[in-house]
């Protein structure tokens, strides 16, 4: 019975995370799929924990590629800051701020990033 109610809330509290990222997610505005094909082109094998950089960004219907997904396009349109992707990225796929998908990340974030829209 325990093991029923922990599970109903672990699955209740990654609902609201997820949630709480359904802000800014993915979407077809040109200037980010281009900044994210260069970022997976540069970053394709790089690991973030046990994850490469290029299958995170393939695999859009997975809970990894999706959150990932979401965190580069809040960092692209500067609505969080390179420390809270590090941190949000790390934590949600056990990683290392060192690891060498970070690294190539952030190598790539342009200086001047599109304003985020006003929604």
């Amino acid at each position: 019975m325990q093991r029923k109610i922990d599970g109903a809330l672990a699955a209740g509290a990654f609902a609201l995370l997820l949630a709480g990222c359904a802000g800014g997610g993915y979407d077809n505005e040109q200037p980010f799929n281009v900044w994210v094909n260069q970022v997976q082109q540069a970053c394709y094998y790089q690991n973030i924990g046990v994850q490469q950089v290029g299958s995170l960004i393939q695999n859009q219907g997975t809970t990894q590629g999706n959150y990932f997904l979401d965190q580069l396009e809040r960092l692209f349109n500067g609505r969080i800051t390179k420390g809270q992707f590090v941190s949000g990225v790390t934590g949600f796929l056990d990683g290392r701020e060192s690891d060498p998908g970070i690294q190539c990340v952030l190598d790539r974030v342009p200086a001047s990033r599109p304003k985020p829209p006003l929604n």
